[in-house]
């Protein structure tokens, strides 16, 4: 058994960036093909909604399998291989926002009465959280790619302790800023990350205003509905 999950975590580790969004599409679509054209089809808006929660538990077993699992030794070395283009995180990290911000409201605005509102609540709960999380996942990717640039330590973070940071390391520095939208006890001492962690506040910021807002409609719609 151990065998079979350290050969999971050893294939998964392997995936390049674009081949996890590859993998996490694949996953997607086959869930939206069965769902939408069973011989019982789903409401097509709760379907889009089970699909986005599919693609992004996909994506983010992918990304967290390598957070957790990469050793520093070829983090150091593979900390831009990992991270993509500077185009590519910024991208995601506005479609990955928008689409599961999008599918919520969405869900708010239409009327849906041919699915049970318990798992429509919690499907969408879920995306939100889920698009949430992906945000500061790709930060953290990044964030390890600036401080290891060019196969070398370029800084511009300090962590307490005498450690090299790994991905875990980056990841908490990256959620901790999507949690209270300023860092904790590490220091930036880079020009460049100082100006990423602006943009990463200020993004956070607003992403989590809208889930807020959004998380209490849909409370709201629950309460409503189980009265």
């Amino acid at each position: 058994m151990e065998n079979k999950g350290n050969f999971f975590a050893k294939t998964i580790s392997g995936l390049q960036p674009w081949q996890r969004l590859a993998v996490s599409c694949v996953g997607a679509a086959i869930t939206y093909v069965l769902l939408r054209y069973s011989v019982n089809p789903l409401n097509r808006y709760f379907v889009l909604l089970i699909t986005w929660d599919v693609f992004a538990v996909v994506y983010l077993i992918c990304c967290w399998v390598v957070l957790i699992n990469l050793k520093l030794p070829v983090l150091k070395q593979n900390a831009s291989q990992e991270d993509g283009s500077k185009w590519m995180v910024f991208v995601l990290l506005i479609l990955f926002s928008i689409a599961g911000l999008f599918i919520i409201m969405l869900l708010l605005s239409k009327n849906i009465v041919d699915v049970p509102r318990l798992p429509l609540t919690l499907g969408a709960v879920a995306g939100m959280f889920f698009s949430w999380l992906i945000v500061h996942t790709i930060f953290s990717f990044h964030y390890a790619h600036l401080y290891y640039k060019n196969n070398s330590k370029s800084g511009g973070l300090v962590f307490p302790g005498n450690h090299e940071p790994d991905y875990l390391d980056f990841a908490y520095f990256s959620i901790v800023i999507g949690c209270t939208f300023q860092v904790s006890d590490v220091e930036v001492t880079s020009r460049q990350i100082r100006h990423l962690v602006l943009l990463h506040g200020l993004l956070a910021f607003i992403l989590n205003t809208f889930v807020v807002a959004l998380s209490i409609n849909i409370m709201l719609g629950f309460i409503q509905h189980t009265a």
